[in-house]
């Protein structure tokens, strides 16, 4: 059983969330007066948190309404703990987020505006019971942490998949990764992402992949401008006739074909390490 305050907030709620995940607690929850909690109730919990005003990890009692914990929330305080033991640490952007809204820190405006915390507080708008709010804030978090989740695992899979890098890092080549190594190649700032890979469609057939992709937040090289230019540089070669079949998009954020959109059986016959080694040379910056 795990006790935390009436009408609760994101802090509350994601404290409770985070021990009946991580903490193998019971998930039943019983919501007591912030200001005059239940004694009996508080003695009864496996976990309590966000309220009791105890702060004591090794009982499960986690409060930060305490002298000198003004920078805390419950939320932080339960992560820690459960960090100690497992690896956490992709859940870090949730918490710091959960602990900005606590403390009123100006990074969760957006949050309080149309986010995590705006969503709570329509919940609470709307008058739903306490255990409402908490099953709609679990639904969120779940939902949340499965996308934190697939976003490490990403960025652990680019370390592996990363076959060729620029020394200032605004090029990545990556073999055999998804989309979701892309992403985190550009999260890490990379500008232009060369990519290979071969992967089934759902009618069975295999697609051959290889292409350039820009980052959407830049609006320059043009990509297709860069292939094009190595494309002539490299007629003599098998790699350039390899380049001069490519799609190149008029926009200028991607040259590449065999995707998904339009699939290719034909197998690449280009080096992606070299390919991404002639765009860091012909690409000024």
């Amino acid at each position: 059983m795990i006790v935390t305050h009436v009408h609760p907030d994101a802090d509350a709620i994601a404290s409770v969330w985070l021990a009946s995940r991580f903490l193998g607690t019971d998930p039943d929850v019983i919501f007591v007066s912030a200001g005059n909690p239940d004694p009996a109730a508080l003695d009864a919990a496996d976990v309590v948190v966000d309220v009791g005003r105890v702060y004591d990890p090794a009982r499960l009692r986690f409060d930060h309404h305490l002298p000198g914990m003004e920078g805390d929330c419950a939320a932080y305080q339960v992560w820690r703990y459960a960090n100690a033991e497992q690896d956490l640490e992709y859940l870090a952007p949730l918490v710091n987020l959960v602990l900005a809204g606590d403390i009123g820190d100006a990074s969760a405006k957006q949050s309080r505006d149309v986010g995590l915390h705006a969503l709570i507080t329509g919940m609470h708008a709307r008058k739903a019971s306490d255990l409402e709010v908490m099953m709609f804030g679990f639904q969120l978090l779940d939902l949340i942490e499965e996308g934190l989740k697939a976003k490490y695992e990403a960025r652990k899979a680019l370390a592996r998949a990363t076959v060729y890098q620029s020394n200032d890092g605004l090029i990545v080549a990556i073999k055999d990764g998804d989309q979701g190594c892309t992403a985190a190649a550009f999260e890490n700032g990379a500008a232009l992402v060369v990519f290979q890979s071969s992967y089934q469609l759902a009618d069975g057939s295999t697609t051959h992949a290889v292409g350039v992709q820009r980052s959407g937040g830049r609006s320059d090289p043009h990509v297709g401008q860069l292939i094009e230019r190595l494309a002539n540089e490299l007629e003599a070669y098998v790699q350039g006739e390899e380049l001069a079949r490519w799609f190149r998009h008029p926009a200028g954020f991607f040259a590449g074909r065999g995707t998904a959109k339009a699939p290719d059986a034909r197998p690449v016959t280009v080096s992606l390490e070299s390919i991404a080694a002639e765009m860091d040379r012909v690409w000024t910056r």
